[in-house]
């Protein structure tokens, strides 16, 4: 709701929202893969963490994609 006001708020354009979609999915797993499977959430075999430099890669592909729509917004403007 936050990110969506802030979208509404700067005038982002409804075309780049598949962005903010694929970066809340991108921290949604990256959360998923560090905390949640290793807190009890998941009980199978395969339990490890991302490695750093995946995790650090996903989080700021993720940043990217929710700034990048803001960024067009205030270039249109």
């Amino acid at each position: 709701m936050i990110v969506r006001n802030l979208y509404i708020l700067n005038h982002a354009d409804a075309d780049t929202m598949w962005m903010e979609i694929i970066a809340v999915f991108l921290s949604l797993f990256v959360l998923y893969r560090y905390k949640l499977q290793l807190s009890g959430w998941y009980k199978g075999n395969s339990k490890e963490k991302l490695p750093k430099t995946v995790s650090l890669a996903l989080i700021l592909i993720s940043f990217i994609l929710l700034i990048t729509p803001l960024l067009i917004s205030f270039a249109k403007s």
